[in-house]
């Protein structure tokens, strides 16, 4: 089974979330797709000293998995998928890694299309601008830069075990290291989720 949680990580409303929650409901026939109420003032009023890291949404995202996911054992939820919502899915994407989730794999990485700009001499992110306009082929690698979010499904009970978050936890503790691994919370978190994996 299928669900997605959507989480509205912008400091500002975004009001169609509700039309397109309500849209995935219609058509999958039941509801499947819920949307969080983790908003980014909830999240500062809870942790006002880490109001001034840019996050990239990646608290919310912590709040909501550690809550919701992870701290929820009656959860049925095997393994997730985070993404920031810039992602396109083939429709063959489950059948694809259906077969490692069968085999208890603890993280399964697809490759993908990138649109962002990708250094050729070292395969590093730096831009957000479109390589001349068609996207670059990329084979996921479970390391900083090497992979996009979207294209890791991690399980959960493996997650559990590792009780981990992408920044957040590292945010309240050391929020100066924070700020520096924000843009790449990511890469870090992959990097040190696959240690044992």
């Amino acid at each position: 089974n299928v669900s997605f949680h959507f989480l509205d990580t912008h400091k500002t409303e975004f009001y169609n979330l509700p039309n397109i929650t309500a849209m995935i409901n219609k058509i999958y026939g039941r509801e499947i797709a819920t949307i969080s109420n983790i908003s980014y003032n909830s999240t500062m009023e809870r942790f006002p000293s880490i109001r001034k890291i840019k996050d990239y949404g990646y608290f919310q995202t912590d709040l909501y998995i550690k809550e919701n996911i992870l701290g929820d054992k009656s959860s049925k939820c095997e393994y997730v998928v985070v993404t920031n919502g810039d992602n396109l899915y083939t429709s063959q994407y489950i059948s694809a890694i259906s077969p490692y989730m069968l085999t208890n794999t603890h993280m399964i990485g697809v490759e993908f299309l990138s649109h962002y700009e990708w250094r050729s001499d070292s395969n590093i992110f730096y831009s957000w601008v479109s390589r001349n306009g068609s996207d670059v082929h990329l084979f996921t690698q479970f390391r900083i830069s090497q992979l996009d979010l979207g294209s890791v499904a991690f399980q959960v009970e493996k997650w559990r075990q590792k009780n981990m978050t992408f920044l957040l936890d590292l945010a309240l503790s050391d929020p100066v290291e924070a700020e520096k691994r924000a843009t790449h919370s990511d890469g870090y978190f992959v990097e040190i989720f696959g240690w044992d994996a």
